[in-house]
């Protein structure tokens, strides 16, 4: 009994679901999109005339090997430091892995890369070259290891603990893998790192919040100090004139006939209303030299009235 293909959706044949699938696929507004549209019927009968329709258009592209000398000088570069040993790093992956377990995956793609193959493991002397000689130490009952998969194998499984310890009879501080609480996780230094650098940002930004300008410091202006010997050694400046101006007051043309004018009394309250002697004195100055006066007689004001 053949299996349920859902056919109330893609139909009853399989190819039908195929090419369904294969539609569903397409990119929309893609080349490969505008290309099923413009296919013609006849390519579309079958799933595998569609495959050919499709590898026409787009064929495979060919796989150039590398030269087997190429591949065998990356083998011999590929090194792993002794102090490395122990240590968490990222494979091509972007995983974290133990640095001895990343060499062994860059080795077996080397390994791959050689068109003819290896074996028969004629290249194990190149290869055990690029390990430490304490890890060499290590990766046990090596005369056992007769492939490849076994070799390899055999190095990614060796014990952190043996690690650590190759690591403090080399003078090295321990790896950080077994100072950690969970695999994989980065090292107590990576973690001080990371925190040093967060502690450093939030320094200078505020997170989730908006950064505002501070306002500038209010300036103050300030008389500068003047010692009191400079201030005695100026000279005072008084705000009233040594010399009062005086404004002397509009007479008549026609002086007045009579003491008892309304003339002459206006003229004398004017001058009587003076508080000042020097005033008083101008005054009486200013009508001596345009009023007549009478001989042999001094009056303090003018007498308008004289004979």
């Amino acid at each position: 009994m053949a299996a349920d293909t859902g056919g109330d959706i893609y139909g009853d044949d399989e190819d039908d679901v195929k090419i369904y699938k294969f539609q569903r696929a397409l990119y929309p507004g893609s080349a490969a999109e505008k290309w099923w549209k413009d296919l013609k019927d006849g390519d579309k009968s079958d799933f595998a005339t569609l495959v050919k329709a499709f590898d026409a258009k787009w064929p495979m592209p060919q796989f150039i090997s590398r030269p087997q000398a190429l591949v065998i000088n990356e083998i011999k570069a590929n090194k792993l430091p002794l102090n490395e040993v122990g240590q968490v790093v990222k494979d091509e992956d972007g995983m974290e892995v133990l640095s001895h377990q990343a060499w062994a995956q860059r080795t077996w793609k080397l390994l791959a890369d050689i068109p003819s193959g290896d074996s028969g493991t004629l290249l194990m002397e190149h290869v055990r070259d690029g390990l430490p000689v304490a890890l060499r130490r290590l990766i046990t009952p090596e005369a056992k290891l007769d492939s490849w998969e076994k070799w390899l194998a055999a190095v990614e499984a060796i014990d952190l603990h043996a690690l650590n310890d190759v690591r403090e009879e080399h003078g090295l501080p321990r790896g950080g893998v077994l100072d950690t609480e969970t695999w994989g996780s980065p090292s107590n230094a990576e973690n001080e790192a990371a925190i040093t650098n967060i502690a450093q940002r939030l320094r200078v930004t505020y997170m989730l919040s908006p950064q505002r300008t501070p306002p500038p410091p209010p300036r103050r202006v300030t008389t500068p100090y003047t010692p009191q010997a400079a201030r005695l050694s100026q000279p005072e400046f008084t705000s009233r004139p040594s010399q009062p101006r005086y404004n002397p007051p509009t007479y008549s043309s026609t002086p007045p006939q009579c003491a008892h004018s309304g003339e002459a009394q206006q003229y004398v309250r004017a001058i009587y209303s003076q508080s000042t002697s020097s005033l008083l004195q101008a005054a009486q100055a200013q009508a001596e030299e345009t009023l007549p006066v009478s001989a042999g007689t001094q009056h303090a004001m003018p007498n308008w009235c004289a004979p």
